[in-house]
């Protein structure tokens, strides 16, 4: 049943989901519905329900009604029929363009409570934090809105660190996937890295970190012994040669020093017995794209410079370039795309130095992975109406600074970059806790004219967050919140134990 499904289900088009579907979805209905059940419902409207939901993870349950044209007290009767078979969740969760939404990022938030909170204005110490650590940076990549010449004050480090330390120790431990070490500037560029990730450790807190690692050489690994305590390590890659990385980053090192350190560093992590997740990250730029074959290949080459006889990296987390100026595929290119990745997928499979490597397709490229080729990214930005109305949801996720300053946009909080301040809601050394600055936040003591550019400060995470947070305001004014829409609260529960932070957006 499910492949029949899969045939027809999730076409691009929502007007071709034709007769023969419906003809072939009735037969197969029968085998997980009731007949009392089937008796009460139309099967095409069950049909087009699960398309638009699973097409479309921020789809207002008002603009569901309109479509089908069914009233709002029908639509709640249709919801709790899907909520009651588990085959049915997995067509919206697993099979559909929206199922990585869902999973990396919907039901946690909506999970963890943060939502809620911010429609409450509840106080809630944010559901995940960046530790924007570093103090400068190397690299002067083109797709990155930092401001190049900008760096921290090494005479302000002491003070940050014990900032961190204490906002660590303020934290609730309900979650332990809530901090990740990351920046607009390198993180290992700090001196002091080992006493950060050292505070989380004690705290019980899963530390896991984002770097280019070019900093990530023999030498430092001595001195920092805690990085090889990291739960997750995950680098960024800007090519796979000297002249892609030139291009990318300005840096006429980069190459030979990142593909140098990583053999090198799997190599010390095997030998401590380091139980460290490691895994690559990397963006499929559109001119790039023919490159992905290249990066398998590397990994190939990266374990057997390692001296490995199998494959030793985790996970690869790839990405499209979701930049709000980024060059967008073509319907054509899309196609080609979604061939490649299948074709990735099956060379992982059938090589003993790539078969446990798990890859993370993220939002728009595990659409096309699963051969739908219209749909992007790019259809969930925010638009400029809904980025007025909701410019941020602090309780679900802020980025923190080496001066102490809370950002509300993750790429808002790279230092100095030109008008993103105003999106600081407070300075956790000058307010003296992070729960000081939520509660000055939900008694409207920040405030910001947004502008049309200013939505170049979100990253995918704050797009999709911004997204749910208008979607969810219009459901629980039409009458039909989350949580009487067409996913079950068991589901839900599953997807919030098997959320990691590494694979987050």
């Amino acid at each position: 049943m499910i492949k029949n499904f899969e045939k027809y289900l999730f076409q691009d088009d929502f007007n071709d989901i034709s007769s023969i579907l419906v003809e072939e979805t009735n037969v197969n209905l029968k085998k997980y519905l009731n007949s009392e059940i089937l008796s009460k419902v139309d099967v095409s409207t069950i049909i087009k329900l699960i398309h638009l939901n699973g097409s479309d993870p921020f789809i207002k349950q008002e603009d569901i009604c309109k479509v089908l044209s069914i009233t709002k007290e029908d639509l709640l009767f249709y919801n709790s029929i899907l909520k009651k078979s588990s085959e049915l969740q997995n067509l919206l969760t697993t099979i559909g363009l929206a199922s990585k939404f869902l999973k990396n990022t919907i039901l946690p938030v909506i999970q963890s409570g943060s939502l809620d909170a911010f429609n409450k204005k509840q106080n809630y110490f944010p559901f995940k934090v960046g530790l924007f650590v570093g103090i400068s940076c190397m690299f002067e990549c083109t797709f990155c809105g930092r401001n190049y010449d900008a760096k921290y004050n090494r005479s302000t480090l002491d003070a940050g660190i014990e900032m961190y330390k204490k906002l660590i120790e303020e934290a609730p431990d309900n979650d332990p996937h809530r901090f990740y070490i990351s920046g607009g500037l390198e993180p290992l560029t700090n001196p002091k890295i080992g006493e950060i990730i050292n505070s989380l450790s004690v705290k019980k807190f899963k530390t896991s970190m984002y770097t280019n690692a070019y900093m990530l050489t023999e030498k430092l690994l001595n001195k920092n012994k805690e990085i090889f305590d990291l739960d997750y390590l995950r680098i960024s890659l800007y090519g796979t040669n000297h002249e892609e990385y030139l291009q990318t980053t300005k840096h006429k090192n980069g190459y030979q020093q990142v593909f140098s350190n990583i053999p090198k560093y799997l190599k010390l992590k095997k030998d401590r017995g380091s139980k460290t997740q490691f895994g690559l990250n990397y963006i499929v730029l559109k001119k790039y794209t023919e490159k992905l074959e290249i990066l398998i290949d590397k990994i190939i080459e990266i374990n057997k410079e390692a001296g490995f006889e199998k494959n030793d990296i985790d996970f690869l987390t790839l990405r499209e370039d979701f930049s709000v100026d980024s060059e967008k595929y073509n319907d054509q290119e899309k196609i080609n795309l979604s061939k490649l990745l299948k074709k990735v997928d099956k060379q992982i499979k059938n090589s003993s130095f790539l078969k446990s490597l798990h890859i993370d397709y993220g939002f728009a490229l595990d659409g096309l992975k699963k051969g739908y080729t219209k749909k992007s990214l790019a259809d969930s930005f925010v638009t400029e109406e809904e980025f007025h109305k909701n410019f941020g949801v602090p309780h679900a996720s802020v980025a923190v600074d080496l001066y102490g300053d809370v950002y509300m946009l993750r790429e808002a909080a790279f230092l100095d970059r030109p008008g993103s301040k105003r999106y600081i809601i407070g300075n956790l050394i000058k307010d003296g806790s992070m729960q000081n600055i939520i509660e000055n936040y939900n008694n409207n003591k920040f405030k910001v004219e947004t502008k049309k550019d200013d939505i170049g400060y979100l990253d995918a995470w704050d797009h999709v967050v911004i997204k749910l947070a208008n979607q969810d305001d219009s459901d629980r004014k039409f009458g039909i919140p989350f949580e009487l829409g067409p996913i079950s609260d068991k589901v839900k529960k599953v997807e919030k134990l098997s959320h990691k932070i590494h694979y987050s957006e």
